[in-house]
């Protein structure tokens, strides 16, 4: 069928397929407004008549696909109409291949010697070969329904292709945008078509056309194929304000996988919907695992505020300034040292208590409140026989802790040499240009996942809590930019799995070259059959790594055993 005769083959003549060849000339030459028209006339007259239609973006009396509609958005958004209207999508030789040369009815053989587009094929197989495989959705025309895309001028964007159907249970919405200008509007009322029970137009709305009930309680999820986002809808928004998108240029939405949902206890599906306010995750189940944990999440980030990694930073610089004064060197105080004279070791007077002093507590009243309520959020969390067995057992193991840390800067003038630079970006210490956030975020986030009690272990506990995301976000606020912050995040699981080890044994360890976040941090690749890390980053790791060897030495009544070099 040529020249806009499809109609004439299929009524007057009878034919059960036609070439719909206004499909692929229209959507070309984006004549969008005449093929929304043409589909309008074809439902006001008979809905079945669109599984008649063959579409197709090329044949071989034609230009290729890939002359006619090239091979970026357009190309994929013109094919996804041709995979979910009703009717036969005919694929051109050669169009998924991204094929150049035009073949016809004579060639015997190809004259041009072409090779398949691998990125073409890929994308195809990614975004049009799933949505042919579920053709039943979208095949037959009993359901169809054509929807005006609404803008918010009170106008009809007849750039925008946007309609549902639905096979039993399993129901789909397809939006595509054939222009280059952007636009945003509302579906909500369908375009007329025949009802042919009763052989009246009749009108749909988004709900009817879904076959979605109203009922306050009820919440739908579904998937966006192209974006591979997941959303939450109520059913009642849907009855009253339809659906509002965003389309960019040759834009195009699939909507599958739609899910009814009710919320409990367990599961609030209403405060997350409520919370993501239309927005889409990649995973709707992790983010309402998230929402569960939100309150922990705050809690931590509340313990590694800004204001509460300076207090103990001012901590720790006080107690070094106290040792440094408190000493006698040849009769006079020891003045604060600089340059050359910090390599000096600093008496055992100068080292850490096990336990922090009446002062310390004081002054660290404020952040010990605040890890308190992470203990007690993550006892809730974790479901433990007793919240304040749990929370106690927290602060007995920290508080030490806690003390050692503050005394880091102090154990390092101990040392026979000036730590090197890679331990210096990592832990805390009091160097010119050394940044507060930077080191002891890290470190004290750490000292407060090791010290909640378990089973199950930190590294379990880490995973169980969802900490990488939460970390990586505190972590990026405190001064770390980019990837870094997410190292962080990684280093500190890294060190809760490994604390325990000695670092001599842990560096030859299979099981902890095996380890993912392990293997990112330092690098590790595979070339030629070899195994290859990146030095530099190793040596960053591993003086991480050395952070509980440090703290028992802070700790140590007997400094001197414990500085012995690893």
């Amino acid at each position: 069928a040529f020249w806009l005769l499809e109609g004439y083959f299929v009524r007057t003549l009878g034919m059960h397929r036609v070439y719909n060849s206004a499909f692929m000339n229209m959507l070309r030459d984006e004549e969008n407004a005449k093929y929304r028209s043409y589909l309008k006339k074809t439902i006001e007259f008979d809905p079945d008549i669109l599984k008649r239609y063959v579409n197709f973006m090329s044949n071989p009396d034609e230009r290729t696909a890939i002359d006619q509609f090239g091979t970026g958005d357009k190309c994929f958004g013109v094919a996804t109409l041709l995979a979910t209207l009703p009717g036969l999508p005919m694929f051109a030789h050669g169009q998924v291949e991204g094929y150049t040369e035009r073949y016809g009815m004579e060639y015997k053989q190809a004259k041009m010697d072409e090779w398949p587009n691998e990125a073409l094929i890929a994308r195809h197989m990614h975004e049009i070969a799933p949505l042919l495989k579920r053709r039943r959705i979208f095949a037959e025309s009993a359901n169809f329904v054509l929807y005006d895309f609404w803008t918010g001028y009170g106008t009809v964007d007849e750039n925008v292709f946007a309609y549902s159907n639905r096979n039993g249970s399993e129901r789909s919405i397809v939006l595509y945008n054939n222009s280059y200008g952007s636009t945003h509007g509302t579906i909500h009322i369908s375009a007329a078509s025949m009802d042919k029970a009763s052989g009246e137009l009749r009108q749909r709305s988004l709900a009817e056309g879904l076959d979605i009930g109203w009922d306050e309680s009820l919440i739908f999820r579904y998937r966006d194929h192209a974006k591979g986002l997941e959303y939450l809808r109520r059913a009642t928004d849907i009855h009253r304000y339809g659906l509002t998108v965003d389309l960019r240029g040759y834009q195009y939405g699939v909507l599958l996988d739609w899910k009814d949902l009710r919320s409990t206890a367990e599961q609030p599906w209403d405060q997350l919907c409520d919370s993501l306010a239309g927005a889409g995750v990649h995973s709707l189940d992790h983010a309402l695992s998230l929402l569960r944990l939100r309150p922990l999440h705050e809690a931590l980030e509340h313990a590694l505020q800004p204001a509460a990694l300076r207090v103990l930073a001012e901590l720790g610089r006080e107690l070094l300034k106290e040792a440094q004064l408190n000493t006698p060197v040849s009769g006079e105080p020891l003045k604060e040292t600089t340059g050359a004279d910090k390599q000096q070791p600093m008496p055992r007077e100068g080292m850490a208590r096990v336990q922090l002093s009446a002062r310390e507590q004081t002054r660290l009243g404020g952040w010990l409140q605040s890890v308190d309520n992470f203990a007690w959020r993550a006892a809730e969390i974790l479901r433990v026989d007793s919240a304040e067995e749990f929370v106690r057992e927290f602060r007995e193991e920290l508080v030490p802790l806690a003390g050692a840390a503050l005394r880091l800067p102090l154990l390092e003038r101990r040392f026979s040499t000036v730590w090197p630079g890679t331990v210096r970006m990592l832990l805390p210490n009091w160097e010119p240009g050394a940044s507060v956030e930077r080191t002891w975020a890290p470190v004290l986030s750490w000292l407060l996942l090791r010290s909640l009690p378990g089973p199950p272990g930190p590294e379990q506990i880490f995973d169980q809590l969802q900490l990488r995301e939460v970390l990586g976000a505190i972590f990026s606020t405190g001064g770390l930019e980019g990837e870094d912050a997410w190292r962080a995040a990684a280093r500190v699981r890294v060190l809760l799995a490994y604390f325990d080890q000695p670092l001599e044994t842990l560096a030859y360890s299979r099981r902890f070259w095996d380890d993912s976040d392990v293997r990112w941090l330092t690098g590790v690749n595979e070339s030629g059959g070899k195994t290859y890390f990146n030095k530099e980053a190793t040596d960053e790791l591993l003086a991480w790594m050395a952070l509980p060897s440090l703290l028992k030495a802070a700790q140590s009544s007997d400094a001197d055993e414990e500085l012995r070099p690893v």
